[in-house]
């Protein structure tokens, strides 16, 4: 049909489903193949969510460095285009990667500042991350 835009979520969805089944390899293709379309097309909100999955793959298969790489990529591009949502879900996911990774403060501050961000917004995964927290301080 020739709609690029819908080509990149349907690229992100199936990505999000491979890394769902731990079909890792194919899920980072399909994320990389959205995050290079978005950027062709300018689609910054496509871009970050790309990002962000390719960071859980990598952050999943162990690839810590990668992964954090990618969700400063996307904590970056989210506060350039001011998308706040976008933004909490990368210091969310910023965080985890300090978590696996034994950097328990930095976990704690980075689920810290995602919080208050969904506070702000009165996004229902706030009590996701205080359970997180308190996980970790346990």
């Amino acid at each position: 049909l020739g709609y690029r835009l819908g080509e990149i979520l349907a690229l992100r969805g199936l990505g999000y489903d491979e890394r769902f089944v731990g079909e890792y390899g194919q899920a980072r293709e399909h994320y990389t193949q959205a995050l290079t379309l978005a950027r062709s097309l300018g689609d910054r909100p496509g871009e970050v969510s790309a990002l962000r999955g390719l960071g859980e793959v990598e952050r999943l298969v162990g690839e810590y460095g990668q992964a954090r790489d990618y969700h400063t990529q996307a904590l970056i591009l989210a506060r350039q285009v001011s998308d706040r949502c976008a933004e909490a879900e990368a210091l969310w996911e910023l965080g985890h990667v300090c978590a696996d990774t034994a950097r328990r403060d930095q976990a704690r501050e980075l689920w810290g500042q995602a919080l208050e961000i969904y506070d702000e917004l009165g996004v229902p995964s706030a009590d996701t991350i205080r359970t997180a927290i308190r996980e970790l301080e346990g």
